[in-house]
């Protein structure tokens, strides 16, 4: 017998699953990107830089932008960045998942990060740091497409490098600046696949992860079978239904066709050649460093994952609830890139024998927290000490590469 609670939580989640998937499946339908069709046939690029201040409010920093419709014939993407002097500390900040594909992209996300990590950025900026957040116009696109949107940033930025003097003393075919990246789930793997794509390292010197999907996401069973039944689709979220949706969910052809590509380019030679040059660092919203047990309750209703994930608040009241209705999102594994990620079980205690990751120098573990909300109704982006503890990293290994 299903407690009150349960009861309750089953019917709460039900409703709310099947209002919001018809609502997002019907905004969907009715929305144009409007990237695809006021600058079709352009490649639309702009470039501007301008001082930030106002009547009101004095700002000791100045903004960066720049942007492009169309890269190689598919989506291009949007950059803005916060400069204190000269542009000399460039972080790359990338973005992630973008499945509602209601013309969100770009500015109106770039914004909504700068809002987001608002303290962190004015901790970076007081530290002469500059802070670019990309984001692409086809958020939930081909990681592939949006791999080659990043390489193409990082190349007109180093452009702009060579224009301030900075020249390329070691032959690596980028001037010699410093360059760090971090990006948040999908942007923390999006350097990876550009990496392999390019055959190196296009320049960077310093690579953080944010709970990146390394190695794809689950969903719980309980989110799975309503949905496939209201809406008769095989995975989780309508809007998941989409080329990068499809090659981050475990289990999907296509998934298991770009993970695949992915392990045959990044052989022994090729982490010795492009990747440990870098200092790197996976941040994981999740801890499964020590065996983890997982209720009946979990186990039916979630996955073996509960407990050793992050996961996904459907319904959340306030950042501090415990028991908000929820699916399992980035295993640890994931979140790590881990060598080895088979799980082992004994009655309900699960573990990873081997937690090693050859491809990141260093991991950040957390207690298992949210990775993003879906409704929330009071409290702060969830993730927020993921990115503080990220751009500490690059920060104190920033002085390393003088």
């Amino acid at each position: 017998m299903l407690s009150k609670k349960q009861t309750s939580v089953l019917l709460i989640l039900f409703g709310f699953v099947l209002a919001s998937g018809i609502g997002i499946a019907f905004a969907i339908n009715d929305s144009e990107n409007p990237h695809d069709s006021d600058r079709e046939g352009s490649d639309g690029k702009t470039t501007y830089i301008e001082n930030v201040a106002d009547d009101t409010e004095e700002k000791d920093y100045w903004e960066f932008r720049y942007e492009i419709s169309y890269v190689n014939g598919h989506s291009g993407y949007y950059t803005e960045g916060r400069c204190t002097g000269a542009l000399d500390k460039p972080i790359i900040y990338g973005l992630g998942f973008n499945g509602f594909d209601l013309g969100a992209g770009g500015p109106a996300s770039a914004n909504q990060a700068f809002n987001w990590y608002e303290e962190q950025m004015e901790i970076m900026l007081s530290q002469g740091y500059d802070i670019i957040v990309i984001d692409y116009y086809d958020g939930d696109g081909d990681l592939r497409d949006n791999a080659e949107n990043l390489a193409h940033f990082i190349n007109y930025l180093d452009d702009l490098m060579e224009a301030q003097g900075y020249i390329d003393g070691d032959g690596d075919g980028h001037p010699d600046y410093g360059l760090a990246y971090s990006g948040f789930s999908m942007g923390g793997v999006i350097p990876r696949v550009m990496f392999a794509q390019q055959n190196e390292g296009m320049g960077i010197d310093i690579y953080a992860s944010l709970d990146g999907v390394h190695q794809g996401v689950v969903f719980s069973n309980l989110v799975n079978p309503i949905i496939q039944t209201v809406f008769n689709i095989g995975v989780a979220w309508p809007f998941f239904d989409t080329p990068a949706g499809r090659q981050l969910t475990i289990g999907r052809d296509a998934h298991n066709e770009l993970f695949g590509w992915l392990a045959s380019i990044e052989t022994e030679e090729f982490l010795d050649r492009v990747i440990e040059p870098m200092d790197t660092v996976a941040v994981a919203l999740s801890n499964a460093e020590n065996p983890w047990e997982v209720s009946d309750w979990d186990l039916f209703f979630h996955t073996k994952f509960s407990g050793a994930c992050s996961y996904v608040p459907l319904v959340s009241i306030s950042h501090e609830d415990s028991y908000a209705l929820r699916t399992d999102f980035v295993p640890y594994h994931s979140a790590i890139n881990m060598d080895n990620p088979t799980v082992f079980r004994d009655g309900n205690t699960f573990w990873y024998e081997d937690t090693t990751t050859s491809f990141f120098d260093e991991t950040i573990i957390n207690e298992p927290s949210a990775h993003v909300y879906i409704l929330h109704i009071n409290g702060p982006c969830p993730h927020v000490h993921g990115v503080g503890q990220a751009w500490n990293f690059i920060s104190n290994h920033w002085e390393s590469l003088n």
